[in-house]
């Protein structure tokens, strides 16, 4: 009976570490990302989106700034201007 109670509580440890990091967000928003790139709605938005997002869960929050410049970076490391 332990076991099952120490399986179960594992597990509910899990779920809410997955709940936490679903939560996480990038430090700009879509229309952020937009203005910064000059591109409309679409699917590069979404990329430069998880790209931000990928970045916060390696490094933590970032402040506008360095978030700014580590956009700008990747989607000139694109080929874009």
């Amino acid at each position: 009976m332990q076991a099952s109670y120490d399986r179960l509580e594992e597990r509910i440890a899990e779920l809410a570490a997955q709940e936490d990091l679903a939560r996480v967000r990038p430090d700009l928003d879509g229309n952020a990302i937009m203005e910064l790139l000059g591109i409309p709605a679409g699917p590069q938005v979404g990329e430069a989106w998880r790209y931000l997002k990928e970045l916060r869960l390696e490094r933590g929050p970032l402040t506008t700034e360095e978030a700014t410049a580590e956009l700008l970076s990747w989607w000139r490391s694109r080929g874009n201007a």
